[in-house]
């Protein structure tokens, strides 16, 4: 899992604590203008200069809020524009991968019944012979488009790990997505793990994967 650092810390302040600053600094704000014109025998030039200095505190607290809002509907538009990039980007890779694999209903029937592109599959694509210390021509091409499809999936996770797309949007348009690309090429993701030794390959995609299926079978044990 890919996280920037103090990331944690920084959900937390902007989630809770600054939050609670702002609730807890206009009430003191209203309380300080009601004090000073009610029960204070200040000259009426020291209330209006307090009075001032609390609705300017007021106006820095709203133009706060009013940046948070800008920058809420930013990641959302953020998140529709990934959502669209990386939707084309993969149909143009599974349109080429379908014209290059042997079986070109294999990915498309795995995608709609969700089973696994196997080890033995992945090798009979990717090498000619039962040869798989080289690959073939062919063979290049194929694992280059998987790969492309499998990164815009880890592009993807990363952002929405680190709050940078509108989760609520990702999963709403992605979710039977993620689950199918990451259980049709789960065995493809192990194999080059083992083949490249890095074991992080597409690691967060398989956070996201994880997170969102065990949501999935929260939300099936309610119904």
């Amino acid at each position: 899992m890919v996280k920037f650092k103090y990331y944690y810390i920084l959900k937390f302040i902007n989630k809770y604590l600054l939050p609670l600053l702002i609730f807890i600094s206009v009430i003191a704000v209203v309380l300080l203008i009601g004090y000073t014109f009610f029960y204070t025998d200040f000259k009426i030039q020291d209330k209006i200069t307090i009075a001032i200095a609390g609705f300017a505190s007021l106006g820095i607290l709203i133009a706060y809020k009013q940046i948070t809002i800008n920058a809420d509907l930013q990641r959302k538009r953020l998140s529709l524009e990934i959502t669209q990039t990386i939707t084309q980007s993969n149909k143009n890779h599974r349109d080429i991968l379908n014209r290059l694999m042997d079986y070109s209903n294999l990915f498309p029937t795995a995608y709609l019944q969700y089973e696994s592109f196997t080890i033995s599959e992945i090798k009979k694509q990717l090498y000619d012979d039962d040869n798989d210390i080289k690959m073939s021509k062919r063979g290049r091409k194929i694992n280059s488009h998987i790969i492309a499809i499998l990164n815009n999936f880890e592009m993807l996770s990363i952002g929405v790990a680190n709050n940078v797309y509108d989760e609520e949007i990702i999963k709403e348009y992605f979710n039977d997505i993620v689950k199918s690309n990451y259980e049709v090429l789960r065995h493809f993701i192990t194999y080059q793990r083992e083949t490249l030794i890095y074991n992080d390959l597409c690691c967060n995609f398989e956070w996201l994967y994880n997170e969102w299926n065990k949501d999935n079978i929260i939300n099936k044990d309610k119904r």
